[in-house]
């Protein structure tokens, strides 16, 4: 009897336990608790393998980095942008952005620590689109993987009925695996840490930052050639944006053969061949002996166009370059005539 007596007593004693620590009822002053299911990213397509690709060694490019409040890529609520102008950083920006989702959407804080209360008030990624769009629009635009950051950049675009800029996609996550297969795995963090680089992990502008670093160290130490993948862009716009890989004597020999089809003798019908030169002259890292040639080229498309003072001063710059250039003998019968009124 007494036994049972126990027993009774100790199965009393944990129910009033068990009553005593239930929550109260929710009266409606919170969310109702979220079943915390697999909250796997959602990605949005952005590479669907019919763009046009191509390997070169990029110096100048924009480092884009996002944050977001949930697992869809349109809440976007932190912006990282790293610009880098020949292999060095160059211009660093962050921004706050309040996301198309409410508070209790906000489920990513545990990842980078920006709560709703921190970007409740910012502008929204289509108020910072017109500040975004130089950053982009016929850019080289480069991501730590790109799959994420470009599909939160394209998710958001759509969001916002906003049209996609032409751009060029770099993946410095496939730069990392190809020039440093040896690290234990290509996480940011990983890499960031074994490249002696500083990193503060989700926040978007020590994001960015690193990984423009880490290309910045390939191309110095690997002379890496990266992987752009172009977006939107017609093939005369891929054509253009390429122009920065040529050397000049590449450029000098589209100016001619573009020459070479012009009649005119109007000066203005020329401007795109004296783009092509002014790239070429921009670039060339040619001997002496070649310059000249483009020069005297220059020369004697002013000379065909009637501008005679234009073409004598290339002439003579052609002459200082290389006195074989083949211009000395028209370069004093044109002064000669100048002098004389003719």
């Amino acid at each position: 009897m007494l036994i049972l007596l126990i027993i009774f007593l100790l199965i009393a004693y944990l129910m009033i336990n068990r009553v005593m620590e239930m929550p109260d009822e929710d009266d409606g002053s919170r969310p109702a608790r979220k079943n915390t299911v697999n909250r796997e990213f959602v990605r949005y397509p952005v590479f669907d393998g019919t763009e046009k690709k191509f390997y070169r060694h990029v110096k100048d490019f924009t480092v884009i980095d996002f944050e977001t409040a949930n697992k869809y890529p349109d809440s976007i609520c932190s912006i990282g942008i790293a610009v880098v102008k020949n292999n060095k950083i160059a211009e660093q920006q962050h921004w706050y952005v309040k996301p198309p989702y409410g508070k209790y959407e906000f489920d990513n804080t545990p990842i980078h620590g920006i709560k709703y209360q921190d970007v409740e008030s910012a502008p929204t990624f289509a108020d910072y689109w017109p500040t975004l769009l130089p950053y982009i629009s016929h850019q080289y635009v480069a991501a730590y993987n790109a799959r994420f950051d470009i599909g939160c950049l394209e998710a958001s675009l759509k969001r916002y009925n906003i049209p996609s800029p032409g751009y060029g996609v770099i993946d410095i996550l496939q730069t990392a695996r190809f020039e440093w297969s040896d690290f234990k795995n290509h996480k940011l963090i990983t890499v960031a840490k074994s490249l002696n680089i500083p990193h503060d992990p989700h926040n978007a502008l020590s994001d960015a930052t690193a990984a423009a670093t880490v290309l910045i160290i390939a191309n110095n130490k690997k002379n890496h050639k990266a992987q752009i993948i172009y977006k939107f862009l017609s093939d005369n716009d891929i054509d253009k944006m390429e122009e920065i890989f040529k050397t000049g004597q590449q450029f000098f020999k589209k100016a001619r053969d573009l020459a070479s089809s012009i009649t005119s003798t109007n000066v203005t019908d020329y401007t795109e061949v004296f783009r092509l030169l002014q790239n070429a002259i921009n670039t060339s890292n040619e001997p002496e002996d070649k310059n000249a040639k483009l020069y005297r080229f220059y020369g004697e498309l002013y000379e065909k166009c009637g501008n005679k003072p234009y073409a004598m001063s290339y002439y003579q710059v052609a002459l200082s370059l290389d006195e074989k250039v083949g211009v000395k003998q028209k370069l004093n019968r044109m002064i000669k005539e100048y002098k004389n009124g003719k």
